[in-house]
């Protein structure tokens, strides 16, 4: 039977279970003595009782047993043995195997169904809010509150109230003002803002992308709407500290601005601060509009502005070439992932680091680094030129002046130019070379033609015929064979960014790599460096070409520049492992032939039939997928093989996936795994 509601509007409730703010379950605590006479009952009657069950109806309600305690539950769907059931007296739904549902006993009917459900006035635009959610559980679940019903039909609509305190409080207000009010993350967390103004000491100020910004963006677009459309008068009494609505200079978008002082200087003008962009400046006086008109709540919103500052940036060394660049990387539309490094004390604002992402391959790049780079490189341009590329090679004492033998070993096949021939023969005779992956198209010019690195290698004493036997030609890193659509394979996650995009190895081949890097580290730290001591050469440096990059771990990879940011930046890819990063031409080398044999050992990979839960990723769920699978081994499925357009290594192809862990008694899908935890929706059973 449906339980009777009460007939007043405050009643005393158990929260059982919260899916959203449009999603609350509870008990009304005046059938809480007959609820646990009932739980205890069913105990006892199951107990020395057995009904099973071998087909179900969902408009049946049946017993399921549940962590050894017996419970009412309706079942939702049934698959491979397990029930899909929900709780009629908490709302809560949960799988079970089949074995464990029981059929109902009709003693067990005459309580009515306990679970009430309702949604939570003044937050239904905050159903699909992850925040507020967790926020709601937290305030609201396992807690007896008072409950204030607003509205009955169509959906019970209440108000919730905590009374244990010395004062009641009303967790409608206080989760909207949680909502409302912007927080940098905590240690470990992710949140994604936006940089909305930086300021002359290098304080910044960004918007959290959540709820409150939201909220005053749906207020202020209000806002301008009625400005624009009613025409009102300015506000001919201006008060200090008082907020108004402001029009943003150079737009014609109204803000909130803080009016921090009366005094009219020239034009007419005053001095506002703008609480949700951080920003002060000077507007006209007849720019400012009374805020309290649309209402109290709009004008004691919290402010959406936060301060904070880049780590590794110390105080009184910003500049405004620093504010510059920093805005020439992070537009304001852009949207960027925030850490903070260390919160803030003593009235210093949080250090923070901040990332962003960068096409064509969608690779996470620190914005701090960035900044500390492009900071140096201006700092070398205002130091003396150096010699011309011929000049500096030519002064070198390494270069001896008589014709060499070069292994043309694998280059006279390949019809793809390379950037250069280097001037040095290597052991053994074979000469290092920088080569191209195959997509010509795709390979830019960065400082030279290849004439005119032709007519280099003519300077340095390179001998006609060699260059006819391929000298100046390259030969890309062949791309992984992989197996047909439908084989199993074993592989090793290297790099994980999230479900859709992660890279692995082939577990066979990790020896053969494990030989290849310790031969790269011992060439290059000794004789491999040889012909460019101080690194690869400016003009050397190409986009699509192979290298050998020496990483902050001091070993060296095989690399492939993907684009060339400037003469002293370039962003690589490591094709044996799949990660990205930033490299100088100081920690390049050429590849050398002799480490060309080997074909790329990064396959880039995606899961089968996954889907993010949201229009994107959530960082926290990117990272405990990653978490769960990097530098793990797994059996995979080939579900799908395409071209891979990503990494620019020809040949190469991208897989859909299914892995399997196989590391305990019995094999667990990841695919199906993420989803019960809620990271993905699995989509497909292929």
């Amino acid at each position: 039977d449906k339980l009777p509601l009460p007939e007043g509007n405050h009643w005393d409730v158990y929260v059982t279970y919260v899916v959203s703010t449009t999603e609350v379950y509870f008990r009304l605590v005046d059938f809480n003595d007959q609820y646990w006479e009932l739980r205890d009952n069913m105990d006892n009657f199951y107990a020395t009782n057995s009904l099973p069950v071998s087909d179900t109806e969902n408009t049946v309600i049946y017993a399921a047993n549940v962590d050894d305690s017996w419970l009412r539950v309706q079942v939702l769907d049934v698959e491979d043995g397990k029930a899909e059931c929900i709780s009629v007296d908490h709302g809560d739904v949960m799988i079970v195997p089949l074995k464990n549902v029981h059929k109902l006993d009709h003693r067990f009917l005459s309580l009515p169904l306990q679970a009430v459900h309702c949604q939570l006035d003044e937050l239904l635009d905050f159903t699909d809010d992850k925040q507020a959610n967790k926020l709601l559980n937290d305030l609201s679940v396992g807690k007896c509150l008072i409950a204030e019903v607003t509205a009955r039909d169509p959906v019970l609509t209440v108000i919730l109230y905590d009374t244990s305190t010395e004062e009641d409080v009303n967790l409608n207000e206080l989760l909207l003002k949680r909502l409302e009010t912007p927080a940098l993350p905590g240690p470990d967390q992710i949140s994604r803002v936006k940089l909305s103004h930086i300021d002359t000491q290098g304080n910044l100020y960004v918007q959290l992308n959540g709820p409150g910004l939201r909220s005053m963006m749906r207020f202020m677009d209000g806002v301008s709407s009625h400005i624009k459309q009613n025409n009102p008068s300015p506000t001919l009494s201006l008060c200090e500290s008082k907020l108004y609505a402001c029009r943003l200079p150079g737009s014609g978008t109204f803000c909130r601005a803080l009016l921090l002082s009366t005094a009219r200087l020239k034009e007419g003008k005053v001095l506002v601060r703008f609480v949700d962009m951080g920003m002060e400046t000077l507007v006209p006086a007849s720019d400012l509009y009374d805020l309290e008109i649309f209402g109290k709540d709009i004008a004691s919103f919290p402010h959406q502005a936060i301060v904070c500052r880049l780590a590794d940036v110390a105080l009184g060394t910003w500049t405004e070439k620093a504010t510059s660049l920093l805005r020439e990387m992070v537009p304001s539309d852009l949207v960027l992932l925030l850490k903070v490094v260390t919160s803030a004390k003593d009235c210093s604002p949080p250090l923070v680091a901040m990332f962003k992402r960068i096409e064509p391959n969608n690779e996470l790049v620190s914005v701090n680094t960035s900044l500390a780079v492009a900071l140096e490189s201006r700092q070398e341009e205002r130091r003396p030129k150096r010699a011309p590329l011929l000049t500096r090679l030519s002064s070198q004492s390494l270069i001896p002046e008589k014709k060499y033998e070069a292994s043309t070993n694998g280059a006279s096949g390949s019809s793809t130019p390379m950037a250069v021939s280097m001037p040095v023969p290597g052991p053994q005779g074979d000469a290092p070379r920088c080569s191209s992956s195959s997509s010509g198209g795709s390979v830019t010019t960065a400082t030279t033609s290849l004439s005119e690195l032709a007519s280099v290698a003519l300077n340095l004493g390179i001998p006609p015929e060699l260059e006819e036997e391929g000298l100046l030609q390259g030969k890309p890193l062949a791309a992984q064979e992989l197996p047909a659509v439908g084989s199993f394979i074993d592989i090793n996650v290297t790099e994980a960014a999230n479900p859709l995009n992660f890279t692995c190895q082939l577990y066979g081949q990790g020896s053969v790599l494990d030989e290849l890097m310790a031969e790269m580290l011992s060439f290059y730290e000794a004789e491999g460096s040889s012909a460019f001591p101080e690194g690869l050469p400016e003009a050397l440096l190409r986009k699509g070409h192979y290298y050998a990059g020496r990483h902050v771990d001091k070993a060296w990879y095989r690399v492939l520049v993907q684009q060339v940011q400037g003469p002293l930046m370039a962003s690589v890819y490591f094709v044996d492992y799949g990660d990205y990063s930033m490299m100088q031409p100081s920690e390049l080398q050429p590849l050398w032939q002799r480490f060309r044999h080997l074909p790329v050992q990064a396959i880039q990979a995606s899961l089968a039939g996954v889907t993010p839960m949201q229009e994107d990723w959530n960082p926290v769920d990117c990272i405990n997928f990653r978490n769960m699978v990097k530098d793990k081994s797994f059996v995979a499925k080939i579900v799908d093989k395409s071209p891979d357009t990503k990494t620019g290594v020809e040949g190469s192809e991208c897989v859909v996936l299914r892995l399997y862990d196989t590391s305990t008694s019995i094999d667990v899908l990841i695919n199906q795994l993420l989803a019960e935890r809620n990271i993905v929706h699995y989509t497909s059973s292929d």
